[in-house]
């Protein structure tokens, strides 16, 4: 790319781009889309830009034999006065940064058309099956059964032990979960995806007495932070999504060339690193109708970044 400029013209880009690489630290996705990002980026450079421009603007100071006004030689970018640029630069980012959020991927024809796609190469597959997790975020044990929903024939039983997980492979069909008197109908649902670097497991809050929080933990994948650090993040910010307990949860996020998204469950442990091109996301339990604390998530990411000692 070349560059033309004349003067401190060139500090155009230059601000924009340290502006920019400090706004990361706050904002994972960095792409255009990302209006905040894009528009705080341009406010910050914007203003520095200003305030330059203003400095170089205009004349030099009278010359004291003839009292003539030098006129300073140009400071511009692409033949635009540094100035303008700033002024220009925080115009748009106050647009950007009130601008409505720009349609998510998840809602495009292109992603419906993924899907579709996807559903139909199910479909065509042999006996699809799902990997469910069963959730008891009881204080004591927990037993279920399950049934086949049309044949009635028994699938399995078994014993969950307290905040813990079981979990197995079920064909995708209805099935009746009973635990203790209450018996309740579920279906296991063909993934929408074939993609292996998709999440496609799916959740059951045995009593449906939780819900699952979907939190953007990337930040928390780094071998060198601190339980200190992890408490100073504000992870009330990072939720992404909450899901309804009372419901079979599937969590989706999808992965795109630019950016792909990976999900731990509960129990699992965080990776300590991640690739620039991903966001890392955990599932983390939430009484139902209550809304989560900043000390419970501080703990809840500190368990999933650190054994016990």
């Amino acid at each position: 790319m070349v560059f033309i400029w004349r003067g401190s013209g060139i500090t155009v880009p230059i601000f924009l781009f340290l502006s920019g690489w400090i706004m990361s630290n706050w904002y994972p996705d960095t792409t255009l889309g990302n209006y905040p990002f894009v528009g705080w980026s341009m406010l910050w450079a914007g203003i520095v830009l200003t305030l330059q421009g203003a400095a170089v603007w205009g004349g030099g100071a009278p010359d004291p034999e003839t009292g003539e006004i030098p006129f300073r030689r140009g400071h511009d970018f692409f033949w635009i006065p540094v100035l303008f640029w700033g002024i220009g630069f925080i115009g748009l980012s106050i647009w950007l940064i009130n601008k409505e959020p720009k349609e998510s991927f998840y809602e495009s024809a292109e992603f419906q058309e993924m899907v579709q796609e996807s559903t139909q190469a199910a479909e065509e597959e042999e006996d699809p099956v799902r990997l469910v997790n069963f959730y008891n975020p009881f204080d004591d044990s927990l037993s279920f059964e399950m049934y086949d929903a049309k044949t009635r024939d028994y699938i399995i039983g078994t014993s969950v032990p307290s905040e813990s997980t079981r979990y197995k492979e079920f064909d995708c069909k209805r099935y009746d979960v009973i635990i203790g008197d209450t018996e309740k109908r579920i279906t296991v649902t063909k993934a929408t995806t074939n993609d292996p670097d998709d999440y496609n497991e799916l959740w059951y809050i045995m009593g449906g007495a939780a819900d699952l929080l979907l939190i953007d933990v990337t930040d928390a994948c780094d071998r060198e932070i601190t339980r200190g650090e992890l408490r100073a993040i504000n992870w009330t910010d990072r939720i992404e999504k909450r899901y309804d307990g009372d419901e079979l949860i599937e969590p989706s996020l999808l992965s795109t060339p630019r950016k792909k998204r990976t999900i731990y469950g509960m129990g699992d442990k965080l990776p300590l690193e991640h690739s620039v091109k991903e966001l890392v996301y955990a599932l983390v339990p939430v009484e139902a109708d209550q809304t989560p604390s900043e000390s419970y998530l501080d703990e809840k990411v500190i368990e999933m970044c650190f054994t016990d000692d």
